[in-house]
């Protein structure tokens, strides 16, 4: 876990605001016009070799749950249930807080509510979560979708709240395991791997929306043995989700 000393010095150094009817902004931060840089490990593909060309469209912050299924032995994931947050314009202005956010958001937050499994039709009360993350202060003002897990079990993220509003029903492109130190969650939880998705072609997509990679991860993984079969396991994360679309240049 982060040290509570950097929590509280990163919650002191870092001022965020999201005023009624604006998106998450940084108080008093420089504007800058280049789109941030998305972290890269070896192993999965960098967004300026994907061809055709594609374009930064949205980052968000994903707070939510991994989901895993005992089979007698060990757990088998069963997907994942998010709350998507547009965090674009602070990673824009501020990028050295990119590998910062979601492991922050997730030491402060504890992130045990069942609202989101329990919320039928995904759109995830997000009021819970604005109470735990406090370096973000999201609200619903910078709520941008939703992440699950389709009955075919192609993840999907549904971007309702965006402007146009995007669907990727993905398919998995790359996986790499998170890099050593990063932040494990409750219980000495892992960070899930980082990933590389794209639009599974089956016409299920919208928006211009193409390709989604998962990076910064904290905790999410499963316990490494189980015993009760059947039942289930609902580990904590957060991640950032980068999108992209086709480049117009």
């Amino acid at each position: 876990m982060i040290p509570q000393a950097l929590i509280l010095l990163m919650g002191a150094a870092v001022s965020i605001a999201a005023p009624a009817g604006s998106k998450l902004s940084l108080q008093n931060a420089t504007a800058q016009t280049a789109s941030p840089n998305l972290p890269v490990l070896p192993g999965l593909q960098s967004p300026s070799a994907v061809t055709p060309a594609i374009a930064l469209r949205y980052v968000t912050l994903g707070i939510g749950h991994q989901n895993y299924t005992c089979n007698g032995t060990s757990l088998i994931s069963t997907g994942a249930t998010a709350a998507l947050f547009d965090i674009t314009d602070v990673v824009t202005a501020q990028p050295e807080l990119i590998q910062f956010i979601p492991a922050v958001d997730l030491a402060w937050s504890g992130l045990a509510t069942d609202n989101m499994a329990n919320n039928k039709d995904k759109t995830c009360d997000t009021q819970d979560f604005s109470r735990s993350v406090p370096l973000a202060r999201l609200t619903d003002d910078n709520r941008i979708g939703f992440h699950f897990f389709a009955a075919d079990k192609s993840p999907v993220f549904n971007l309702n709240l965006a402007s146009p509003p995007a669907v990727l029903t993905s398919a998995k492109l790359g996986d790499v395991p998170a890099p050593l130190g990063a932040t494990a969650g409750p219980g000495g939880a892992k960070a899930v791997d980082w990933l590389q998705l794209g639009d599974n072609g089956q016409g299920r997509s919208s928006g211009g929306v193409t390709y989604v990679y998962r990076v910064e991860t904290a905790g999410g993984s499963p316990p490494a043995t189980c015993s009760q079969q059947g039942s289930v396991v609902r580990q904590p994360y957060a991640a950032e989700y980068w999108f992209y679309g086709p480049s117009s240049a």
